[in-house]
Parts: C-alpha cells; structure tokens; sequence
C-alpha cells in the first residue's frame, strides 16, 4: 500500500447512514470526498469544520437578512407549492405541516393559506420568527431543540436539508418523534448517482463546504436504505433534471436554445431511469 492510499485509509469515514467503512472516491481544490460502497453515501473531509456555524452563517445571510426577497411567494413557486400540497392534503388529520429549514417560509405561507397549522424550524431565521406572517410559526431552532409534542404533525417537509445534515439519520430519528403514523416525510436533495454529475464529474455545481455548506449527498439508493432500515413504508423516490452547463456554457443564442431543448429531453429520459440530478424522498410512517 502506497503512502496515499494509506493515507486515505486512515482519513476514511464511517458511513452516517449504514456505519461501514467509506473509501475515498475523487478530490477538489476544497476536500475530498469518500463514498459507501454499500449505501452509495458521499461526503468531504475538511479537518475541524463546524458545519452548524457554516450553515448558519450562509443561510441567515441569503435569507433572513434579506426577507423582502426571501419570503416573496412569486406566482411561479405558488403554483409548485400548491402542486405539493396537492400531493399530501390525502395526509391531513391533525392539520398540521412542518417544513424543516424552512428559510423564508414561502411554503408555509401558501400552507397557511390553504388552511394548514404551518410550523417551521430553522436556526437561521431568527428574524422570521418574529416577522412570520398570520397562521405561520417559525421557531430558530433545529427540531430536536424546538420541543414538539409526540405524534404531532401530519406532513415533515425538508428541502434541500440533508445535504447540510452531518447526521442524517439523527434527523430522521427527531422526524419519527413528531410525525403521527401514518403521516408521510417528503424530502429534496441532489442526486449524487445523476447523470449530470457523472457529465461533469468535480465541476458539479452541488459540491461545495464552504460556499454551500454541503456535506453529504445521496442517491436513490442512500435514501431508499436509511428509510427502510428506520421502518418507514411506501417510499418512492422520484429524480428529475439534467444538464451539462456546469462545465460547458454556451453564450450563443442560438446554441444555448438547442442545448437547452436537447437537456429537458434528457431530463426526462433521466427522471424515467432514476438519474436525474435532483431528489425527492417519499416516506411514510407505519404503526408503531
């Protein structure tokens, strides 16, 4: 064993999700990066980075200190998040939602107008919590500190949150304290297994510590485990997008519209084989 290698062995990670040993997969110009070989989970190896703080500043910066923007419901996201809703109203029983890192609280706004009880934890957004609009409570915590009733919600939203999470299956485990059986958890993240990241390999616009504060990535197959072995049923995992502009933009007019047509057809190839760059987890709680 060479010197490199025996030091990547001494630097490998267990795995957060499955506990095996990681084994290193590529390195940037900021870390490098171990993959699961069981469970297909990847993270960065930075010494001595506290990921809360990270987090904390990046996210109190883009959102909570810019609220005239943050916690604007622009015609388009209104039309997503009612699509959303759409899918879990069949969950309402308790009628009541949280969005885990909830940032501006765009989709709480639109839950709340739609009759939801709309909570949201975020640590970072101190100055929602006190701004929240009417039918919307923001606690700037993370969930475990925010002291939740048992069984108490319905629906567990977290967009683009584990990706932030050095301790995935800790946050679930806070998740199946508040959320009833029966209830479902659904949850965005990239797809680190995507067609679009094989593309462009380390020019991935997902991979960045410092700049994003992400941590850890999934694939299909990450999330399907960690949910399963937590006992959740019927989970289904959609992906969708693609695109190669990471790496190659075109400033072309012409080109751009032609390279942009040929992706959404890919995309949608990617969406049918499980490959496309972003994630949605779906997972319901059984009895228990």
């Amino acid at each position: 064993m060479n010197t490199d290698s025996q030091t990547d062995a001494q630097a490998a990670p267990d795995c957060a999700i499955c506990s095996n040993k990681m084994t290193f997969s590529f390195a940037n110009d900021e870390a490098r990066y171990y993959v699961c070989g069981t469970c297909e989970y990847l993270v960065p190896v930075i010494r001595d980075l506290d990921s809360r703080e990270l987090n904390n500043e990046i996210f109190s910066e883009s959102f909570d200190e810019n609220l005239d923007v943050a916690a604007v419901v622009t015609p388009k996201r209104r039309r997503k998040y009612t699509r959303f809703l759409g899918r879990v109203e069949g969950y309402r029983k308790n009628n009541r939602m949280l969005d885990i890192g909830c940032g501006g609280g765009r989709l709480l706004q639109v839950a709340a107008e739609k009759g939801w009880e709309a909570y949201g934890v975020d640590p970072a957004m101190k100055n929602l919590s006190q701004q929240a609009p009417e039918g919307v409570t923001v606690i700037p915590k993370l969930l475990h500190e925010a002291g939740f009733e048992p069984d108490y919600f319905d629906v567990v939203h977290a967009n683009e949150v584990f990706e932030h999470v050095e301790d995935p299956v800790g946050l679930v485990q806070d998740i199946l304290k508040v959320l009833r059986p029966g209830g479902i958890l659904v949850f965005r993240t990239p797809n680190h297994r995507s067609w679009t990241k094989r593309a462009v390999g380390t020019h991935w616009r997902e991979l960045g510590v410092a700049e994003k504060g992400h941590i850890g990535y999934f694939s299909p197959n990450t999330a399907r485990r960690m949910l399963t072995d937590m006992g959740f049923d019927d989970i289904r995992i959609e992906t969708h997008h693609f695109s190669m502009r990471d790496r190659w933009s075109v400033k072309t007019p012409v080109v751009g519209n032609v390279m942009r047509l040929g992706y959404r057809g890919l995309g949608q190839v990617a969406r049918l084989c499980g490959a496309g760059e972003r994630m949605t987890v779906y997972g319901q709680v059984g009895s228990r």
